[in-house]
């Protein structure tokens, strides 16, 4: 398991972009190759849930 931790949701959501990718190293070894897109339909998504609103599971 990898946990990342953020100061709190607002940072976490500013941090959150269209498409990324990322390696994760550790002792000098790669442990995880990272990539995703769609980010900033996530991001809407999470703002719904803090707000108290459920998920919109059947939005393409």
């Amino acid at each position: 398991m990898i946990v990342f931790a953020v100061p709190n949701i607002e940072a976490l959501m500013a941090g959150m972009v269209d498409d990324w990718s990322f390696e994760v190293i550790y002792q000098d070894q790669s442990i995880a190759d990272i990539t995703w897109h769609s980010g900033l339909k996530a991001r809407a998504e999470l703002e719904q849930c803090v707000a108290g609103k459920p998920f919109d599971n059947m939005s393409n």
